[in-house]
């Protein structure tokens, strides 16, 4: 997620079109392509969920947790100590 006043959209903010299947929340895709660009909850609009496959540059997130480990593979098992939740944390 990121603050959407720290996020500048360089070239082809014509091609971005708002689409609502689900209340309260609004999706932005590319309207050439449909790609799934970002997200937002009308209670929180300064805040999207960015998907991260659009971004050209280099990211470095910081690791806070694991979520949705009820639905990791059976072979994988987190190797830290960070805290882990079943589902996406509240």
């Amino acid at each position: 997620m990121y603050n959407f006043s720290d996020f500048c959209i360089t070239l082809g903010a014509e091609y971005l079109k708002e689409y609502r299947a689900t209340p309260n929340k609004a999706r932005v895709c590319c309207s050439a392509c449909g790609s799934p660009l970002n997200s937002a909850r009308d209670d929180a609009p300064e805040v999207k969920r960015l998907r991260l496959g659009t971004l050209d540059t280099p990211i470095s997130p910081s690791n806070r947790y694991h979520a949705w480990v009820s639905s990791k593979a059976e072979w994988f098992e987190p190797a830290d100590e960070m805290p882990k939740f079943s589902e996406f944390p509240r």
